[in-house]
């Protein structure tokens, strides 16, 4: 039971503020991962899914998150494709690690 999806398509350097953080984070990994910087106009794709239930129909709240294995630039004979690999088990640990104080911090400012 999908309650909203949204996608997104960004460069580097404006992800800020549209993207849930875990997007903004893999968007900036994989142009980082590319060698490309915020400046070299590099885009990339987040599809994002935040379902609440379960099969159950349980509360549980989780995202499901498609993102492209590389990203995109303008060259002078149009789009140019430069894949990158999965990010490591250590460049994921560190994301989730950043979701979890951000979450927790969040809910303790509303106090849940």
């Amino acid at each position: 039971m999908a309650a909203a999806m949204n996608t997104w398509t960004h460069s580097p350097a404006n992800a800020a503020g549209s993207a849930p953080p875990a997007a903004r984070r893999m968007i900036e990994i994989s142009a980082h991962r590319a060698s490309l910087t915020g400046s070299s106009g590099a885009r990339t794709g987040v599809v994002t899914l935040i379902q609440h239930f379960g099969s159950a129909l349980n509360l549980n709240v989780h995202l499901h998150m498609l993102i492209l294995d590389g990203v995109y630039t303008l060259e002078q004979n149009g789009p140019r494709f430069h894949p990158v690999g999965a990010p490591d088990a250590q460049t994921l640990e560190r994301l989730l690690n950043c979701l979890i104080r951000r979450i927790v911090r969040r809910l303790s400012r509303d106090d849940l």
